[in-house]
């Protein structure tokens, strides 16, 4: 009988022991964004439909509107949407009429204005949120100082609309202009400030109209939020039981495998990483093994910048989730156990994320985990553009060559501020990932 009791007693011990309440995590990646909220530039535009279109009054509109077989295609385009147009007569800046009548009227009447206030223009564009297209030979004049050849004044705004997530194309077609009756050689600048994630788009009016196809003009486009990661529908290694979210530029994979499980499946795939430091697809395996996959870069050449290396970045909110205010600040860091294989992505630009065994030193065995990786552009560098198509001979300046457009953007694009790893931290993408407690 004494045996029975102790029998007893020691089973109810033992199964109080093992009766350990597992705090779950309830929620959604809409709920993820709130609390980790997205830039809202990053996939939604505030600009309007309206194009706002400021012409320079200058020799350089008016053969434009003479002479130039691209604006002769374009101009019905320009009047018969809906837009304002800005004359720019000298130093006074105005808005005209928004009908087709009286814009032609207009266009068929511009005269030489001398100094040309090409920045306020600017500084009207940049602080609207209408898109806009500016017409101008980029002659900037000021008195007593002449023709400033070489000052880049086009550069603060340009990166004050860049820096919105939004972006320049800038449409260069050569024409000639009498000056002392001498011919010289110009540029005429068509810059459309607009943003390509606004749907229809005067960008993409434009070139779906056959618009854009003139063997007159060149176009560049400048933008340093133009990095796309092309996802895959599978994710994970086909033995996992998963699910997965998607919203933006961030996705929620919720695996319901034992942590031993899934350490299991990861260990049958090899990196291209391993590949590369063994020599032999067939070679012995180290700890690094594939966690997920299925996303890639659309190009690591962007427009304007190429993409040389990136970076993840790892915590374990586990108890924000948890938390009824959301405190941020329980985060944990996971400076290991996660990595990316850097031979994939230079290669081929995928994403592949690699797991080790470190990371069960940061992983909850008393509650579920969530984990929140952060994809990060590291580093880039700029694209050059190609000087000779932005820069003329200084009319007014004599044998001085005018770099004051190329100089604007070529500055702009290399501010620190607008280089991708600088953009809200070089976040590019979020994946969160939801598993069991680890035991």
């Amino acid at each position: 009988m004494k045996l029975r009791i102790l029998a007893s007693i020691a089973l109810i011990l033992l199964l109080n022991g093992c009766s350990t309440d597992i705090e779950t995590i309830d929620t959604n990646l809409g709920e993820l964004n709130k609390i980790y909220p997205l830039e809202v530039s990053t996939y939604k535009s505030d600009l309007g439909e309206t194009l706002d279109i400021y012409l320079d009054y200058s020799t350089c509109v008016r053969d434009a509107v003479d002479n130039s077989s691209f604006f002769k295609a374009l101009r019905p385009d320009l009047t018969g949407s809906q837009h304002v147009l800005h004359t720019i007569k000298g130093t006074t800046i105005s808005p005209e009429t928004s009908t087709a009548d009286a814009s032609n009227l207009l266009m068929n009447n511009v005269v030489e204005v001398n100094y040309a206030n090409i920045p306020g223009a600017l500084e009207q564009i940049v602080n609207s949120k209408n898109q806009a297209l500016l017409i101008t030979d980029g002659e900037y004049v000021t008195s007593p100082e002449s023709e400033r050849w070489n000052l880049p004044y086009m550069k603060e705004y340009l990166k004050k609309w860049l820096i919105g997530n939004r972006g320049v194309y800038i449409i260069i077609e050569d024409y000639f202009e009498s000056y002392n009756k001498v011919n010289c050689p110009k540029k005429r600048f068509y810059m459309l400030f607009t943003d390509d994630k606004l749907k229809d788009n005067f960008y993409t009016r434009f070139k779906n109209a056959g618009k854009l196809n003139s063997p007159d003009i060149s176009i560049f486009k400048l933008t340093s939020s133009d990095a796309r990661i092309i996802r895959a529908d599978e994710r994970l290694d086909s033995n996992f039981d998963y699910s997965s979210d998607t919203l933006f530029n961030s996705e929620l994979i919720t695996i319901d495998n034992s942590w031993n499980d899934i350490y299991k499946y990861t260990s049958s795939m090899e990196s291209e990483e391993e590949e590369e430091e063994t020599g032999d697809e067939d070679g012995e395996k180290s700890d690094n093994n594939i966690l997920m996959k299925g996303l890639k870069f659309e190009s690591l050449n962007l427009t304007r910048y190429k993409i040389k290396d990136i970076e993840i970045r790892a915590y374990n909110i586990s108890d924000v989730l948890l938390d009824s205010v959301h405190n941020k600040i329980l985060s944990k860091p996971i400076p290991s156990g996660l990595k990316l294989d850097k031979e994939a992505f230079r290669k081929k630009g995928e994403i592949i994320i690699l797991i080790t065994e470190e990371l069960q030193k940061y992983l909850e065995t008393k509650k579920e985990n969530l984990i929140k990786i952060d994809i990060c552009i590291r580093a880039t560098e700029v694209i050059p553009i190609p000087c000779e198509k932005f820069v003329w001979k200084a009319m007014i300046a004599k044998n001085k060559d005018n770099i004051s457009v190329f100089e604007s953007v070529k500055q702009a694009l290399e501010e620190p501020s607008l280089k991708p790893e600088n953009r809200n931290s070089g976040l590019l993408y979020t994946i969160y990932l939801k598993t069991p407690e680890f035991k």
